[in-house]
């Protein structure tokens, strides 16, 4: 694949703080970062965007993380996105729900610092 490519990052997040922070992290390096703020914003720029990945936090307005994803795994336009749940929900409940929904992952936001979520992204996109 053509190195130059910039990949696309569809970011599902309503903390205005952490879309700054991911701003300043991630748009200078070599991803194309998408921002919606709720799960029907996100389903809708999924379908439209075709991103490579999508970072998807839980707790949202309108439609949750839980539906979200499982809207975007049921849409035979969608469901080959790897999704990643980023939230601060750290249940063992939570965590096996989202996996059984097909999340490629899930990550707890305060176990994680952006470089290291950096690493992980790029280990999802190769």
């Amino acid at each position: 694949m053509n190195e130059h490519v910039k990949r696309k990052i569809l970011i599902v997040e309503d903390d205005e703080m952490l879309i700054e922070i991911y701003k300043k992290k991630f748009e200078k390096g070599d991803f194309e970062l998408i921002f919606v703020k709720d799960g029907k914003q996100a389903m809708r720029e999924a379908k439209s965007k075709k991103p490579d990945l999508i970072l998807l936090d839980l707790v949202m307005p309108e439609i949750d993380g839980f539906q979200a994803l499982s809207f975007l795994k049921e849409d035979p336009e969608t469901k080959d996105i790897k999704v990643v749940i980023t939230s601060n929900i750290s249940q063992e409940s939570e965590k096996r729900k989202a996996m059984e929904l097909g999340a490629a992952d899930f990550l707890v936001k305060s176990n994680f610092d952006l470089s290291q979520l950096a690493e992980k992204i790029r280990e999802y996109i190769k």
